[in-house]
């Protein structure tokens, strides 16, 4: 037993880590309250015998009160278990000994046949966007992006694509292997998981070509782990034996459709899925710094989606604060300022942040597939006034270090070969940045003689704002 002596106090980042997981596990009760009808029941019989429980001690004059206080001491014994969880048992991500847990997997189940992210199409309705996968079959990255150049010209020449957002939040719940998944997640000491307001894309991406307002709306980090995240998941379990096994296969779920086309069955994104999953807005800004590089983020383990690998900028997902809720907003000004929002955080450099914004330009778009479709933006941060490298405040939860790719880039054209750099080194790179840095390479043959009118003027206001 360790003296008085050697009892050290927590540090702020310890202190801050606890208050997370408090109130993340508190956050998912609210859930559960809110949604679940029976959960809500036992929770207030808990709460009844809990209360009994406390006037029986204070009223122990009789031996009756002695048998009153056993029969609540059973009634709790029984709503809460063993483990003494508010959670319901079949949601425990451990129960009677066994301990469960969550795997992502690179495929879906349909009708015993296993079909790989990859090979989903996009939904019938995005035809006219010419969707494709850049990286297929190249051995680059395990997950899978579907992108539109079309798409992607527009976002960066179009006049105006207005947003409008309302504040209704749906109930994604419709499973009980959901819930479990969400409290694996929650339940994970090293992720600090809380529930924050998230903006989502209520709309199919050909609402960002239209001159009718892009509908968005509030969402919470929660329903993107009930749905985005567990449909790529399986719950793995432990048996008797102690060996490991699938508990359920939350890939089932997955928002899709068969398509047949010359006698061939496929599966494709169904035109509604963005109903189906909430999807939250995902933002990623390049850093581009003071020395004419991009800048390496190392991301630790704290990190909850793409834990210790390396992005190449701000990375995260938009806050509903964002947005505005009245008058007419261009949707890439919300974007800019939540890539901004991340880049500043990131970095240390929440004072920068005026400065970040004013140096950030919206690039492209990308659907994740993986994560069922999940929307994707991504941009690229000038440094301006600004010295990252200087930056000695890095968020020391999310992001462990900063170091540049060793590739000066004095024109669009150097951006190949920053690609070059991060395949031959095989970098451990999120997919979100490796599309970012990619949508580069796609804007850098922009000045070719095949290029179109829109195209050099993409790549000559580009140029002039990363250069001038």
């Amino acid at each position: 037993m360790k003296s008085i002596t050697e009892f050290k106090m927590p540090t702020p980042e310890q202190l801050r880590d606890f208050k997370r997981n408090i109130e993340g596990r508190f956050q998912l009760f609210m859930v559960l309250f809110k949604w679940d009808h029976v959960y809500r029941r036992e929770i207030w019989i808990t709460f009844l015998a809990f209360t009994l429980i406390n006037y029986s001690i204070l009223d122990l004059d009789s031996p009756y009160d002695w048998i009153a206080l056993l029969i609540e001491g059973v009634i709790m014994w029984i709503q809460l278990g063993n483990e003494f969880s508010i959670l319901p048992k079949e949601y425990r991500p451990h129960r009677d000994g066994i301990s469960f847990g969550a795997k992502a997997v690179t495929s879906i189940t349909r009708n015993r046949t296993t079909v790989g992210f990859d090979e989903i199409l996009p939904p019938a309705a995005e035809a006219k966007l010419k969707m494709y996968n850049p990286i297929l079959d190249k051995n680059i990255h395990k997950e899978t992006p579907l992108c539109s150049g079309l798409l992607d010209d527009h976002l960066m020449t179009a006049k105006e694509i207005s947003y409008k957002a309302n504040e209704n939040v749906a109930n994604y719940i419709s499973s009980v292997h959901q819930i479990r998944y969400l409290a694996i997640r929650v339940a994970n000491k090293k992720q600090h998981t809380t529930n924050g307001e998230k903006l989502c894309l209520d709309a199919s991406p050909m609402a960002l070509m239209s001159k009718d307002p892009v509908s968005v709306r509030k969402t919470r980090y929660f329903d993107g782990l009930l749905t985005a995240e567990a449909f790529r998941s399986l719950i793995i379990s432990q048996n008797l034996r102690g060996a490991s096994e699938v508990s359920a296969d939350l890939t089932q779920y997955y928002p899709v459709e068969e398509y047949t086309s010359k006698g061939k069955t496929q599966l494709r994104l169904k035109d509604d899925y963005y109903k189906e999953v909430s999807g939250h807005i995902g933002i990623t800004s390049l850093i581009f710094t003071e020395n004419r590089k991009i800048l390496m983020l190392f991301q630790g383990a704290g990190k909850a989606l793409d834990a210790n690998k390396i992005a190449l900028g701000g990375s995260g997902s938009m806050d509903f604060c964002d947005a505005k809720l009245r008058g007419r907003e261009d949707i890439r000004k919300a974007l800019c300022r939540s890539m901004a929002r991340e880049v500043a955080e990131e970095t240390g450099m929440p004072d920068k942040y005026p400065e970040i914004i004013k140096n950030t330009m919206i690039t492209g778009f990308f659907h994740w597939m993986d994560r069922a479709g999940k929307p994707e933006f991504s941009g690229i941060t000038k440094a301006g006034q600004i010295k990252f490298m200087n930056a000695a405040n890095i968020d020391g939860d999310e992001i462990l270090k900063i170091e540049e790719i060793p590739v000066e880039v004095n024109s669009l054209s150097d951006f190949k070969k920053v690609w070059k750099y991060v395949i031959d080194h095989k970098l451990n790179m999120s997919l979100s940045s490796l599309m970012a840095l990619h949508r580069m390479t796609v804007i850098a043959d922009y000045n070719g003689p095949k290029s179109t009118k829109t195209q050099k003027k993409i790549y000559k206001d580009f140029s002039d704002f990363l250069f001038a």
